[in-house]
């Protein structure tokens, strides 16, 4: 028994722990993204906002289509077309995800911050959005890490969360956006963030059995913090949910 739980440690550690960098500064995407840094007062690792920035004096926004252009490359399958294809797939998948997201949250606010147009004009902002990083969480090497949990949850806690191996781990798939809202008539960006997630701890959850179930819980919960940020006073703080996922779904 102790040989297969170690086997099942090699397995989770080593090949759920890979290089991602997050570095939006160096954007393809974003508007002068040298200007971001870190805001305790927001949910994202890096944003800025215009410092004449007045939401009240816009009622409409415009939500672009998700861009695909500046998913940043990924070492690991630049020599497999099938994972590339595959790759290609699922971000197509949640760029229409996270542009159906943004639309119904803007929509669908209690409050009617904004309503929601197709095309540019005045009190309009446009929001902008692209997908900049994504790899799909790893459904087998999650249920090697949870039959180890089952055999022994020490193992699974020292496989998941100890040494450092979950700030690394990438078996519950990483996934990053960068987004921008533009005066719709001057095209001048006024707020812009950058952000980077992944798949968050849990005793048992199924979007851990699942390849895009974590990133797409966070392209939601990204739009709802956009709105809060939008609405928030100057005092207020918008958090980021638990670094533990409390649900099992």
């Amino acid at each position: 028994i102790i040989l297969v739980l170690t086997s099942i440690f090699t397995l989770v550690v080593f090949s759920s722990c890979q290089s991602t960098v997050f570095t939006p500064e160096h954007s393809t995407f974003l508007q002068q993204p040298s200007r971001l840094q870190a805001a305790d007062d927001v949910p994202f690792r890096k944003s800025w906002r215009s410092p004449n920035l007045d939401w009240s004096q816009y009622q409409k926004v415009v939500v672009h289509s998700v861009s695909l252009e500046h998913l940043r490359h990924s070492p690991d399958i630049e020599d497999d077309s099938d994972r590339r294809a595959a790759r290609e797939e699922a971000a197509a998948v949640l760029g229409q995800i996270a542009e159906t997201a943004f639309i119904d949250v803007f929509a669908n606010d209690r409050q009617h911050r904004f309503e929601v147009v197709e095309a540019p004009g005045p009190h309009t902002v446009t929001c902008e959005i692209a997908l900049t990083e994504l790899i799909p969480a790893k459904p087998l090497i999650n249920a090697a890490a949870t039959g180890a949990g089952l055999a022994g949850s020490a193992l699974k806690e020292v496989a998941l969360n100890a040494g450092g191996a979950a700030a690394k781990s990438t078996s519950r798939g990483v996934i990053a956006i960068e987004v921008q809202f533009k005066d719709s008539q001057s095209g001048r960006t006024v707020f812009m963030f950058a952000d980077q997630e992944r798949g968050r701890p849990s005793l048992l959850n199924v979007k851990d059995f699942q390849k895009l179930g974590h990133a797409k819980a966070h392209i939601k919960t990204w739009a709802k913090q956009t709105l809060a940020v939008i609405k928030k006073t100057p005092n207020q703080k918008i958090l980021d949910p638990l670094p533990v996922d409390i649900k099992p779904w």
